[in-house]
């Protein structure tokens, strides 16, 4: 998760502060209690100080906390609510325009259409293996969504559903990113990081994300039958994905040569492509 993405940028364990406020050992803590619980935390140096606090809207008077802290420089603060009132227009009157907000909003219908459409396919065309699926980071589906979707599911695609992760985004948008992950693995979900190697997709949203099955980008793959070094390239990307116990695809297959090459390969698992197969 971000802890663990912090930590591997070097941040130490006591710079880093999380409250999850669903847990009952807050059951009495109001905003004064939290102010100073905080306060305590803070470690007696000029470091920045990471403070994540999740379902804050279940104190009342949070933002009193929050304006506080943030007079202080040093402090990096980081909200999550799934309350209305936390992500309504009195945001920005309770915080005094001190943040950036980013909403995970219920898919939207189209999307939500999507998947389902994708399982009625899979289910009435008797197909068998793994469904991919794309999506965003800012959008999650609702319980009940989930629910219709799981009623027309059959029981060999479930665990087997791949939803990939689509723009990733600057660091904050990464925080939004696991929250996204951890809500999809809850209900059962597999998830995929999307052309490895190229833009932002990189060693560390790998090593944020987790994710069950990473594909590596065309770019690779169409190299790898044309030089030694071009090999050696898809090696060391195929290692870096192995050394974060994911599962290898490589995607835009397009020739024998390239198809030969990857099913010779110990550490690619999957391939996806022209040469074995065109869209429907």
């Amino acid at each position: 998760g971000y802890i663990d993405y912090l930590k591997q940028q070097g941040i130490e364990p006591n710079h880093i502060i999380k409250m999850n406020f669903e847990d009952l050992i807050y059951d009495d803590m109001d905003y004064k209690k939290l102010n100073q619980t905080i306060l305590d935390k803070l470690p007696n140096d000029k470091q920045k100080v990471y403070i994540i606090l999740d379902e804050i809207q279940r104190i009342a008077s949070w933002e009193k906390v929050v304006n506080s802290l943030h007079l202080n420089p040093l402090l990096d603060l980081y909200l999550t609510g799934s309350n209305a009132y936390l992500l309504s227009s009195e945001l920005s009157t309770f915080l005094s325009g001190r943040y950036v907000e980013i909403k995970m909003l219920p898919l939207s219908f189209k999307e939500f259409l999507t998947f389902y459409n994708a399982v009625a396919q899979y289910t009435e065309r008797d197909l068998e293996g793994m469904l991919f699926i794309n999506s965003f980071p800012y959008e999650v589906l609702t319980p009940e969504e989930y629910q219709e979707i799981f009623q027309i599911m059959p029981e060999r695609l479930k665990g087997n559903i791949v939803v990939e992760n689509l723009e990733y985004g600057d660091q904050i948008s990464l925080l939004l990113l696991t929250n996204k992950v951890k809500h999809l693995r809850r209900n059962g979900f597999l998830v995929a990081l999307d052309d490895f190697g190229m833009g932002i997709n990189s060693v560390d949203v790998l090593k944020l994300m987790q994710p069950d099955i990473v594909k590596i980008d065309r770019y690779y793959v169409a190299g790898c039958t044309k030089s030694a070094v071009a090999r050696n390239t898809i090696d060391i990307v195929i290692e870096s994905i192995r050394s974060n116990h994911s599962i290898v695809l490589a995607e835009g297959v397009e020739t024998e040569a390239e198809y030969l090459f990857l099913k010779n390969h110990a550490d690619v698992k999957y391939m996806q492509g022209f040469y074995l197969g065109m869209p429907e």
